[in-house]
């Protein structure tokens, strides 16, 4: 893979040649958009992250951090359970989660992104089954914020916000935590996401009988326990489990 981030300016016949001559060196070697005027293999999105399902190839690319670059002022750091949030947005949507990474002049990774991406590792370690190989189910998400607080929350609805920086050099994505529920789907598995539930219980009204066949079983992942569940012709309510993982407060079920 090619990844550029220059030239799509240049003019068509460029951008054609440039193609031709990656192909010719290595035919199964694919490009992102950036070599402009159309030959990209892929679509990219800097710095926000698309929330409704796209089936063209497509990826976003976000920052650890504030800036992409080394910055010993830079303090911004998403949280574990953020970062994770953003990834499993841009999969149930369809999309590749690129997460830049700054090392130092010396060639070293700072203690904070190490940090943070051992607790990924551990999440993915019980939930990777979840993320890797899967495609977007028939919907991304399901709402089950309560009608009392949509109002305050209908900004925090989205990781993506609009980037106002001409060069998009420092991150713009949201920050907020709020209660969230996401699929995504591997053969006849769908996978559920619940991120953040205070709840005890969450009723998925996607999963039931008068919208979905009726489930033989669900698992989650990474437990051995028996998880506590009802279908009835409105909604699937299942009972909630504590996140398996410290950092990040998301818990996958497997429905079959």
């Amino acid at each position: 893979m090619l990844w550029f981030d220059t030239p799509e300016l240049i003019p068509k016949n460029e951008s054609e040649e440039l193609k031709e001559l990656i192909h010719s060196l290595q035919p199964n070697c694919i490009v992102n958009s950036r070599i402009g005027n159309g030959f990209g293999d892929y679509n990219v999105l800097e710095q926000s992250i698309n929330n409704k399902i796209n089936l063209q190839p497509w990826e976003s690319c976000v920052t650890i951090s504030k800036g992409w670059g080394y910055n010993k002022y830079d303090s911004s750091w998403k949280s574990p359970d953020l970062l994770v949030r953003q990834l499993i947005e841009t999969v149930s949507a369809g999309g590749n989660y690129l997460l830049n990474v700054s090392p130092t002049g010396e060639g070293e990774i700072l203690t904070q992104a190490r940090e943070r991406l051992a607790a990924i590792g551990k999440w993915m370690n019980i939930n990777g089954d979840a993320i890797y190989n899967t495609k977007p189910w028939k919907t991304a998400s399901e709402d089950i914020t309560p009608e009392n607080t949509k109002d305050t929350l209908v900004k925090a609805n989205t990781h993506a916000t609009k980037n106002t920086m001409a060069d998009v050099m420092n991150d713009n994505t949201s920050k907020k935590i709020f209660p969230e529920v996401r699929f995504t789907a591997k053969n006849d598995t769908v996978f559920v996401f619940a991120a953040d539930i205070k709840e005890n219980k969450i009723a998925l009204h996607t999963f039931g009988k008068n919208n979905f066949k009726t489930i033989h079983e669900i698992k989650l992942l990474g437990s051995s326990k028996v998880v506590n569940w009802t279908q009835n012709e409105d909604a699937l309510i299942i009972d909630t489990s504590k996140p398996l993982t410290k950092d990040i407060h998301i818990s996958v079920f497997r429905i079959l």
